[in-house]
């Protein structure tokens, strides 16, 4: 199972920025994604790279990550009602932590 390529997902973190990602390749179990919409003053847009896997229950695993300024967050978060995904994740930046939320557009 992974994300499908071109399908859009609302990223919402406690104490961070909302933003949208779109997914730009999948092969399962893996997917990539990016900013669905330009982050003002990124020079270097940050890549989502992902994973998600299914035993009993399905569990998703994201990497936000941007080489030239060093940055990484990782999310892990457990499939809920429909199309949705929630956890917890941190930065390097700014020690930021919190709950997250990866949900599905229409």
């Amino acid at each position: 199972m992974s994300l499908p390529v071109d399908s859009r997902w609302d990223l919402i973190r406690q104490g961070a920025p909302d933003h949208t990602i779109v997914v730009t390749e999948s092969a399962p179990p893996n997917f990539k994604a990016k900013f669905g919409e330009p982050v003002p003053g990124a020079k270097d847009p940050n890549v989502f790279t992902g994973e998600v896997r299914t035993r009993q229950h399905t569990v998703l695993s994201l990497r936000e990550h941007s080489d030239e300024v060093n940055y990484t967050a990782f999310h892990l978060g457990a499939k809920g009602e429909r199309d949705e995904y929630a956890g917890f994740y941190c930065d390097v930046a700014n020690g930021v932590s919190g709950t997250f939320r990866l949900v599905r557009r229409p």
